[in-house]
Order: structure tokens, then C-alpha cells, then sequence
């Protein structure tokens, strides 16, 4: 069995490190991003490392997570000010996951758009979920 640490714990940088080498509103990755929305000193041109990745497979789990906070919060940083990145540290011994946060440059619209975009993404996982639990009872 893989072994894998995850923590949590919001830091702030002025810029992303060069780097080396649930269910919304359930997620430990949700609450940090609120912890960013609320303080004001933490948003861009800041970013918050609200994940740590270690283990052997931390670049995968950390680029999974992002990917999923893409789905959720938009593609474009303009859909929710937004935008996720994810960067090897610690002598790439670990992986961080970076977001910042720049309610500026939001338009109109596109939030809505990206909703409807993440219910259909949503039906679709628990609708391959079903398939592949109905393929591994046959």
C-alpha cells in the first residue's frame, strides 16, 4: 500500500516558489479557500498553498486536486478569481498546491455558465461511478 501525507495548512506567498523538480463545501481544500476570500491580505497578486502533497505519488494527487478545483470554480481565473497551481517543493520531495485569488477581474456571467458546465461534469462521474459498480457485480 502507497503511503500518502496531505496537509492543509494556508500559506501565503508574494509569488508561486520556481518550484524543483468531496463533495463542495466538504473538503478541507474548500475551507482554505475561503480562509483567502475572507482576508483580504491574501489575495492576488498572493498566493495561499493550501495543500502539501507527500508520498510516492504527490505530483498525481496534487494535480488531481487542482484539476477538480478547475472543474468547480471555472478554467479561467475571470470565472470566479480563481486559478490553481501546482509546483514540486521541498527538494521535490513533496508538492504544494497554490491558489490565488483576484475577485477583480470576475465577469459577469461566466460563474453561471461554469455552473451548469460543473452539474453536467458531476452527473456524468456518478453515471460512470454506476456503470463501473454494475461492471464489477457481473
Amino acid at each position: 500500500m502507497v503511503e500518502r501525507s496531505v496537509s492543509y495548512d494556508l500559506e501565503t506567498y508574494d509569488d508561486l516558489p520556481d518550484g524543483d523538480g468531496q463533495r463542495r463545501g466538504q473538503s478541507p481544500l474548500e475551507a482554505q479557500l475561503q480562509r483567502i476570500m475572507d482576508d483580504e491580505e491574501r489575495h492576488a497578486p498572493r498566493w495561499g498553498r493550501i495543500g502539501r502533497y507527500d508520498g510516492a505519488s504527490h505530483a498525481a494527487a496534487a494535480s488531481a486536486a487542482a484539476n477538480v478545483l478547475r472543474k468547480r470554480h471555472g478554467e479561467r481565473q475571470a470565472v470566479e478569481g480563481w486559478r490553481f497551481e501546482v509546483r514540486r517543493i521541498e527538494d521535490g520531495t513533496a508538492t504544494g498546491l497554490f491558489a490565488q485569488y483576484d475577485p477583480e477581474i470576475v465577469e459577469q456571467g461566466l460563474k453561471e455558465q461554469n455552473d451548469e458546465k460543473y452539474e453536467v461534469y458531476k452527473q456524468q462521474q456518478r453515471e460512470r461511478a454506476q456503470r463501473n459498480r454494475q461492471a464489477q457485480t457481473v
